[in-house]
């Protein structure tokens, strides 16, 4: 990947971490490298998802989970929400996330969701890779990349933007999957990821971040406990207050949306130097020796090489 800035655990700026790492004193040469997308230029990286990194005094909700039962074990809901316990509001500091009028009635976003790479998907078919492609959901909205799916890879470069509107406080879950395209039967779940939107709308440090990162989030099953792979992506949210389109309620003047693409390819000779053998043995019945040689093939070369 390109060099960027690193995300720590406390939410602030690394220093850039270099492309290429080892002896110092070694030279690379410049026309070999890929230069730095504009849309990834000051962009931190988090190498893992941002719930992890943020405080615990900067996330806006508490959680309760909700149970079957008073003696049941059975988890059936969670309830997210706010608890203060003052004698009078004077008193003390409610030490809300956001003013009680932003809190309670739901306004609407803009949410631009960027999606770069999968990483080690789990393959689902039979050939040990997949023919992954994207679907996203947040309450109405549905997209899907299907007609732009992959073909028999582990690793994929979708590079796809996703534009919605959300009303938040409410429509909170935004929902990424990565699924298996088949031909002649339904198509499968590698594994999804959700992010709650409201956990970073209403987030200061969150807000804090000039240039919002990119993340990596676990792709997860609920047949499963085992990553089936992980997912780059950011995502970027603009309230629709002053200045919206009345018609559609989103900003009339929306900061201009990334076109995102994958590196360029770039021509690259391989070389495979077969320097010595040790402790072969021997094939050849009459001498116990070999007539030995290297053959040596790679991707979907026609011809492999021999010496």
């Amino acid at each position: 990947r390109w060099g960027v800035s690193m995300l720590d655990r406390a939410g602030e700026w690394a220093a850039p971490t270099p492309i290429l790492g080892g002896n110092e004193s070694c030279e690379s040469d410049s026309s070999d490298e890929e230069a730095m997308p504009p849309w990834m230029e000051g962009r931190p990286e988090a190498e893992g998802e941002l719930e992890e990194l943020f405080s615990e005094a900067s996330k806006p909700f508490e959680r309760w989970d909700v149970f079957a039962s008073e003696s049941s074990p059975i988890r059936v809901a969670t309830l997210k929400g706010l608890l203060r316990v003052v004698r009078r509001e004077e008193d003390a500091p409610l030490g809300l996330p956001a003013s009680l009028g932003a809190l309670l009635t739901p306004h609407r976003y803009l949410v631009r969701l960027y999606v770069l790479q999968a990483e080690h998907l789990m393959p689902a078919d039979a050939g040990g890779a997949s023919d992954p492609y994207l679907t996203v959901s947040c309450g109405g909205f549905r997209a899907s990349t299907r007609e732009r799916r992959m073909s028999q890879v582990t690793d994929a470069d979708f590079y796809e933007v996703f534009e919605l509107s959300a009303w938040l406080p409410g429509e909170t879950t935004l929902c990424v999957s990565v699924m298996d395209a088949d031909l002649l039967d339904s198509d499968d779940l590698i594994g999804s990821t959700t992010l709650d939107l409201e956990d970073r709308v209403f987030n200061r440090e969150w807000h804090a971040l000039p240039v919002k990162p990119v993340e990596w989030r676990s792709l997860r099953t609920p047949l499963s406990n085992t990553p089936q792979g992980r997912l780059s992506m950011w995502l970027d949210a603009f309230p629709a207050d002053a200045g919206s389109d009345p018609r559609s309620g989103l900003p009339a003047h929306p900061p201009p949306k990334w076109e995102i693409a994958p590196p360029t390819e770039q021509a690259w000779e391989l070389r495979v130097v077969v320097w010595r053998t040790t402790n072969v043995l021997p094939h050849d019945t009459l001498t116990s020796m070999n007539d030995m040689f290297a053959r040596v093939s790679y991707g979907g070369e026609p011809k492999p090489q021999q010496t």
